[in-house]
């Protein structure tokens, strides 16, 4: 019993036009899937800190909590989550920091988009401004 076999590696020319092209075509989708997966990534990390800022402020706010929560919220999350990294009390504090700043320049973002008619995808700091 004689079996076809597809061609073997050596059988298939490298400088192969089609090859070049197939080639090509999957390392390109393999980056443009990289990239995307690294944004998603970024985006969702950058939701998550900007969410624990809010309910921070706003637990100071509503509940009259002060400093100490920051300390015990990191040591909490550290003890809920062995081995992660990003949820030292300073890292809490930046995004707390980070919710007050994203918070005030999501309404210059609004304004600047309604009053100069600007296209969000013209500079970097504008694609920030259209992802808000």
């Amino acid at each position: 019993m004689t079996s076809k076999r597809s061609k073997s590696f050596s059988q298939i020319p490298a400088s192969s036009g089609g090859y070049i092209e197939l080639l090509a075509g999957i390392k390109q989708r393999v980056t443009t899937a990289q990239v995307r997966a690294h944004l998603a990534v970024s985006r969702e990390l950058n939701l998550l800190y900007w969410q624990i800022g809010l309910d921070i402020v706003v637990r100071q706010k509503q509940e009259g909590w002060g400093k100490s929560v920051v300390e015990r919220l990191a040591a909490d999350i550290q003890r809920a989550f062995p081995g992660i990294a990003g949820f030292s009390g300073l890292n809490i504090w930046r995004m707390r920091a980070f919710y007050l700043a994203w918070g005030s320049l999501a309404q210059f973002c609004r304004s600047l988009r309604q009053n100069w008619k600007i296209k969000p995808r013209r500079s970097h700091h504008l694609q920030i401004c259209h992802s808000l």
